[in-house]
């Protein structure tokens, strides 16, 4: 092999792998505002905060709130 050959090849790697990585980026962005693995997780913020924030109140005040 002669050293043009080679790096022909090696060109045509990097040239392989950058066109991998731009349609990855192009696919991931295209779904993008989808949810996630852990987007179930969201709904329960609400909630969450509001028992933490009423459980401290209701020390802090002394009352119960139901």
């Amino acid at each position: 092999m002669t050293p043009r050959n080679e790096y022909s090849s090696a060109v045509r790697w990097n040239l392989a792998i950058l066109v991998a990585v731009v349609v990855f980026a192009l696919l991931a962005a295209s779904n993008i505002d989808l949810p996630g693995v852990y987007a179930d997780e969201v709904l329960q913020v609400t909630p969450a905060l509001h028992f933490v924030k009423s459980g401290m109140e209701s020390q802090a005040i002394g009352e119960a709130h139901p």
